[in-house]
């Protein structure tokens, strides 16, 4: 079929055969072995009016034009499918304004598509007629023209001009749109029960009644016709005559291209490639990918059809190439000849290209078609992440494997692992499709690291034959631990005797569980310190039972856990809500119920760390308190010698607590000074500041004392130098 052009009466041809032909025309013809062409008219440059709604790509149709007195509209198929929804079979025209040939009239194409939301009808009132029609110069045997009337019947004559100037008229009546008249071969339905909107045009009326009809008018078929007016007289009260397209009969052998793909026809003009008619190539790779599509071009016109062109098919589009010519001429009456098209992709992305065939068909020379394809380059791999938990001590773990797109024939032997310290480790199994899969290890035994590759084995392919060619590396590691965690140390260290204190600090070997949950080392319930009661000896001895009565438990009000950015120390600091008496206490450190470390394992797999120390003097007697705060530093611009002390003995360390003071620049450790009869001795504090015991401890409730030097041992200034700046 033609490409339709606005403005020009283009003509489109439908070969129909002998007994066809006699059917149509009864006796007024004696045909024996002829063929007619059917002329489809293109009407477009007479179109008035939008009256069918249509549903182009999910939208529909925003303004129409009504067909009777209350604005009443056809609707094509897709457009009554998604409004009509009421109806159990919802009836509109044809998406794409197609109607098959049958006894009564020939193949009709109408400018009714879904994909056009512009006039597709002619519509007149009261008794008027259409400019002329032009036809090419030949003699016919039958003009059809294809319309409807609105309140009541409209006699139509048609009015033929021929070449000299000579003029006959042939007439018809063309029925209201919702009668239901008897057939002849001169008036008949082109289609019938219908769908239409409501008033406005809105909504939908299942009224499954209104038609499109046909009538067939005669010209003189011994005189060459050029044109034709059609002449109408509506009926009174608003009604309409409606003209959705004709077409013309002639007995003049003439050529018909058509050209088909996948066995199905591919219009002249067509810009819209699609893998139904293999004008749309699919995806072929850059590197060795081709694709390969044949075509047919089929004569169903009554002369022989000569390819005009050498080569026969010419192509643009630097992808695409003629692999087989086709041949020429093409005899009538369904000839073929063939044609094969090679896409071969350059580069990656949509590559396009154009058709054209060169003949002597009088409306479709050259028959041009948009071909396309798509050039795929190789897939990668973007990503190897972990699935589970990290670090882990688990027995197998999870891989995710992300495609830079779909890929197939992925197995277990596409992959490997590199690994450190762990043996035994294989990937035992993978399930996944597309672009996602998940690759299982066996972690096998040890403690160490695993990273999943993936190798380049020849076997992992996309959809298009591309090969995997690109190992991948860079994924994420998992830390396979294995080794229980325990307590390294502890203040105060098991078995010493200390002063009073409100703190307690115990050390680990690794970076423990710390998010508040039951098994985290920031959690009080994970720890119960008792006192010695007056039974004698301590009588709870694990955590998986608790506080034994006999006992004395002191209540653990916090627990704060610091690992310091993961590399350490790893350090829990308890606090309880008083100093403690003169006594002698227990800490168990809960393994048995229980802590763990990052990747699982339990504390000292899974008993207690048991510390045990005495206070000798939880408060000073008041007597003894000092009666002023300590002086701190030393003399400015002048070394002072001093004794060698273990600062770990003189000073209690906090790692998870500091003094910051952010407009003097001031950002410093604090550790906690001991009191003794003598006061708070600051002689060895260096660059840390000192919280004296005695007073409330840093964050607490109450009044914190914390000092630092104005000069340090070597003269120079100390933490405090600028303190009196301080606003």
């Amino acid at each position: 079929m033609g490409e339709k052009k606005p403005n020009s009466n283009r003509l489109f041809r439908i070969v129909i055969t002998g007994a066809m032909l006699a059917g149509l025309i009864g006796s007024v013809l004696s045909v024996q072995d002829v063929h007619a062409a059917v002329f489809q008219l293109d009407l477009s440059s007479l179109f008035n009016a939008d009256v069918a709604v249509n549903r182009n790509a999910g939208v529909t149709d925003p303004s129409n034009d009504g067909i009777d007195t209350e604005g009443r509209a056809y609707f094509t198929q897709t457009a009554v499918e998604e409004i009509c929804t009421s109806d159990g079979t919802p009836h509109g025209l044809p998406d794409n304004g197609f109607i098959a040939g049958n006894l009564y009239h020939p193949a009709i194409q109408l400018g009714v598509k879904n994909s056009d939301d512009g006039d597709n009808a002619f519509t007149g009132q009261g008794t008027s007629s259409t400019s002329v029609i032009d036809v090419p110069d030949d003699n016919y045997s039958f003009i059809h023209i294809f319309a409807i009337s609105t309140n009541g019947n409209t006699p139509v004559t048609l009015t033929f001009n021929y070449t000299g100037g000579s003029e006959t008229t042939s007439s018809r009546t063309i029925q209201d749109w919702f009668n239901d008249p008897g057939e002849t071969y001169d008036e008949y339905y082109l289609i019938n029960g219908l769908d239409r909107t409501g008033p406005g045009p809105s909504g939908c009326e299942n009224s499954n009644d209104p038609a499109i009809f046909g009538a067939r008018f005669q010209p003189d078929s011994s005189r060459t016709l050029t044109g034709f007016t059609v002449n109408y007289v509506t009926s009174g009260g608003g009604g309409s005559f409606v003209l959705f397209g004709a077409s013309g009969q002639t007995l003049t052998p003439m050529p018909e291209i058509g050209v088909e793909g996948n066995s199905t026809p591919i219009q002249d003009g067509d810009t819209s490639p699609s893998t139904i008619d293999h004008t749309d190539f699919g995806s072929a790779a850059v590197t060795g990918g081709t694709v390969a599509q044949t075509f047919t071009i089929i004569n169903t016109g009554d002369a022989n059809l000569t390819l005009t062109n050498s080569p026969r098919v010419t192509l643009s589009g630097a992808d695409f190439s003629l692999t087989t010519d086709a041949t020429t001429p093409i005899i009538s009456n369904g000839g073929t000849t063939t044609f094969t098209i090679t896409f071969d992709p350059s580069v990656a992305g949509l590559r396009t290209g154009t058709v054209s065939i060169a003949n002597d068909d009088s409306d479709e020379n050259p028959h041009n078609f948009s071909i396309q394809g798509t050039g795929d380059t190789n897939p990668t791999v973007l990503s190897v992440t972990r699935t589970d938990a990290n670090p882990t001590g688990a027995a197998s773990i999870d891989f995710t494997v992300t495609f830079s797109e779909a890929v197939v024939y992925v197995d277990t032997a596409d992959f490997t692992l590199t690994t450190t310290g762990v043996s035994g480790a294989s990937v035992s199994s993978m399930s996944g499709s597309g672009d996602t899969y998940t690759v299982t290890v066996n972690t096998g035994s040890g403690d160490g690291t695993i990273r999943l590759d993936v190798i380049d084995n020849d076997t992992i392919e996309d959809s298009a034959g591309n090969s995997f060619d690109s190992p991948y590396s860079s994924g994420e590691v998992y830390t396979i631990d294995r080794t229980d965690p325990s307590v390294t140390t502890s203040s105060p260290a098991s078995g010493a005797t200390i002063q009073s204190t409100n703190t307690l600090t115990v050390d680990f070997n690794k970076d423990m569980l710390h998010d508040g949950s039951t098994d985290a080392a920031d959690n009080v319930a994970n720890y119960i310190l008792v006192e010695e009661g007056d039974v004698g000896d301590f009588q709870t001895t694990t955590c998986a039972i608790g506080a034994v009565a006999g006992d004395i438990e002191i209540e653990i009000i916090s627990a704060v856990y610091e690992n310091n950015g993961g590399v350490g120390p790893y350090q829990t600091t308890l606090g309880v809500a008083s100093s403690l008496e003169n006594g002698s206490y227990q800490l168990l450190v809960c393994g048995s119920a229980t802590i763990y470390d990052l990747a699982g394992n339990p504390l000292n797999g899974g008993t207690d760390s048991v510390i045990t120390f005495t206070v000798a003097a939880a408060v000073q007697p008041e007597s003894l308190q000092p009666e002023s705060l300590p002086q701190t530093g030393f003399a400015p611009d002048m070394v002072t010698q001093l004794s060698k002390e273990e600062l770990s003995e003189m000073y209690q360390q906090y790692n998870y607590v500091s003094l910051e003071i952010p407009s003097l620049e001031v950002e410093a450790p604090i550790a906690g000074v001991p009191v003794s009869e003598d006061g708070w001795n600051l002689t060895w504090l260096g660059d840390q500041a000192g919280w004296l015991h005695g007073t409330a401890f840093p964050s607490w409730a109450g009044n914190s004392a914390i000092t630092a030097h104005v000069y340090d041992a070597n003269g120079q200034p100390g933490l405090f130098n600028n303190l009196s700046q301080l606003k």
